[in-house]
């Protein structure tokens, strides 16, 4: 499972709105944890598909354990 770090929401309707918004993206990184070959995802990948496939969490507070400074990737 992975988690993403969306920008802070008043709403879970927001939050889903954003999520809806990067749902390809989110996709695509799910998948490609799954299998790298491309050819054996599926072609639709739509909203719709996406809340088939993944069950959405939203929890408003995340709290960092480790010492180490936090890593960010450019993707």
């Amino acid at each position: 499972n992975l988690t993403f770090l969306i920008p802070e929401a008043d709403s879970r309707d927001e939050a889903i709105d954003y999520i809806r918004k990067k749902h390809d993206l989110i996709f695509e990184w799910e998948l490609w944890g799954w299998v790298t070959v491309k050819e054996w995802w599926p072609a639709k990948r739509d909203w719709r598909v996406f809340k088939e496939w993944f069950e959405i969490e939203i929890h408003s507070e995340v709290f960092d354990l480790v010492d180490e400074a936090i890593e960010k990737e450019d993707v």
